[in-house]
């Protein structure tokens, strides 16, 4: 990937040179900018410049939207993503980021409806049944949580998630043998196959099963292979405790979102 990003950027660039008028180009290179790059004022401008071009482009709404989402500016991120919405009311991807910028601004019931919407028109959709078990156990139906974490260790690369998952429903449910399983479960994947994604899914079981240094070590480790699991470290409750620490500060300060 790390080969593949900077011919990327080239290709966008040149796309851009060839026709300025090219919205799809700016968001091509938003897009590097913003997962590769994590240049948040670049990526901010060339959104800017694929709206300018084509005011009806739901997908630069979008990913505008989770650039405010992951900075905490929430009202903003709701705000663009409802002319998002209205756009393109079928776009699966918008539909999931109005119910992520939705349920990390606390607002889990309208997040559990739009995820109902979204299913309505892809019930399969992994990252969205991961979303809704979340909620779920944010809002306290621990069982209804539980049948959607167990689905998701079906899905082929959603093995880890689910594990961290797991773990963390374990713990609020005071069963702390059954939350080493799914640790130990993730520490087994991480042997087999390093990567920013198992490190992130650690450092959130981590930060539930209140272990701070071994959390910041995997945050860290996310920092250094510039995992974009950890963009969205403000939204996740999880993580609210630990944020008078200066090593999450620290983390913030190089991830650049405040």
């Amino acid at each position: 990937m790390q080969k593949v990003m900077p011919r990327a950027k080239e290709y966008a660039l040149k796309a851009i040179q060839l026709d300025k008028l090219s919205a799809e180009s700016q968001i091509a290179i938003a897009r590097i900018y913003f997962y590769q790059e994590w240049n948040w004022d670049k990526a901010h401008q060339a959104l800017d410049k694929a709206i300018e071009i084509n005011p009806n482009l739901s997908e630069a709404y979008v990913l505008k939207a989770i650039t405010f989402n992951i900075h905490g500016k929430y009202d903003e991120a709701i705000f663009t993503m409802q002319k998002s919405m209205q756009l393109d009311p079928l776009f699966v991807p918008g539909h999931f980021a109005y119910a992520s910028i939705l349920a990390f601004s606390g607002r889990l019931k309208a997040a559990s409806t739009q995820l109902d919407k979204l299913f309505e028109i892809n019930p399969h959709f992994p990252d969205a049944i991961c979303l809704q078990g979340m909620v779920y156990q944010y809002l306290g139906d621990y069982e209804k949580a539980m049948q959607l974490y167990n689905r998701i260790q079906e899905i082929p690369g959603y093995y880890a998630y689910a594990s961290s998952l797991l773990g963390g429903l374990y713990v609020t449910l005071n069963q702390p043998e059954k939350a080493k399983e799914y640790l130990d479960k993730l520490l087994t994947e991480e042997e087999i196959m390093s990567s920013g994604q198992i490190s992130y899914h650690l450092a959130n079981l981590y930060a539930v099963l209140d272990q701070p240094d071994k959390m910041f070590y995997h945050l860290n480790k996310c920092v250094e292979e510039k995992s974009n699991f950890i963009l969205y470290i403000l939204g996740y409750p999880e993580y609210k405790r630990y944020q008078s620490d200066p090593r999450f500060t620290d983390i913030i300060r190089k991830i650049g979102i405040r």
